[in-house]
């Protein structure tokens, strides 16, 4: 069987910087998504589907 991966339960930092970034646009280019995902310590795919989940 395949291991689920756990969910991400951001900090509050993090929620804030994701919230201002989808308010100011909600359709992220993926350079700047990956920038964002270095500069929070997440990885890319839990940033895109913060933004896909928020769409």
């Amino acid at each position: 069987t395949k291991k689920r991966r756990t969910r991400t339960s951001f900090s509050p930092d993090q929620k804030r910087e994701l919230t201002n970034r989808f308010e100011s646009n909600p359709y992220i280019k993926s350079s700047e998504r990956r920038a964002l995902a270095a500069k929070l310590g997440l990885p890319d795919r839990v940033v895109k589907n913060y933004f896909q989940n928020r769409q």
